[in-house]
């Protein structure tokens, strides 16, 4: 148990399980549409977050599509967040959201869970998300939010997410560093 608390060793349950080496990366099943924040602190992990910006723009041509809004007018909010695992970098997280669905959104606890406040303060229940995978490398920009250097090995994944009406709530990026996170996934049939 105190090996385990220190991240030093893993029990993973199952035919396939038992105790291993911890490799100290955080394990995201990306079938699953659960928070970081829930995922880290089954695996014994404290997950926080600094938000580094956030704002109310004009919806980009992008987002007028992806997040399938209306009028020429249409607003979203932009937050920028670094998740730390531990007090250390892990992602980055920029997200986009219709003002529309989230009035006073930012007046919120910004470092807090995102899909913790969407089902009991908006009534936005996620349902499906569409989610890309691509691998690249620290630039400049990153490598400084991120405390690695240029060059270091990143996970980016787009993702749009929608809600039980059908409606998209959500665009969003997060950069990853890559040695710090591993995904699974799992396939029935």
């Amino acid at each position: 148990a105190s090996l385990e608390s220190r991240h030093v060793i893993r029990r993973k349950l199952g035919r396939k399980g038992g105790i291993i080496v911890s490799d100290e990366r955080l394990e995201r099943n990306i079938n699953t549409m659960e928070s970081l924040p829930v995922i880290a602190r089954r695996q014994g992990f404290v997950l926080s977050s600094n938000v580094l910006s956030a704002s109310i723009t004009p919806a980009s041509p992008s987002d007028m599509r992806l997040l399938e809004l209306q009028g020429d007018q249409a607003m979203i909010y932009t937050i920028e967040r670094l998740r730390l695992i531990e007090g250390k970098p892990l992602s980055l997280e920029m997200s986009h959201l219709p003002c529309d669905l989230f009035p006073m959104f930012l007046t919120k606890d910004l470092t807090a869970p995102f899909y913790t406040m969407f089902e009991p303060e908006y009534d936005v229940h996620p349902a499906g998300v569409d989610e890309v995978l691509e691998p690249l490398t620290a630039d400049a920009h990153h490598g400084e939010l991120l405390q690695v250097p240029a060059e270091t090995p990143l996970i980016r994944i787009r993702r749009v997410a929608r809600s039980s009406s059908g409606r998209p709530f959500e665009r969003a990026v997060d950069v990853y560093i890559a040695n710090r996170m591993r995904f699974t996934m799992h396939h029935l049939g």
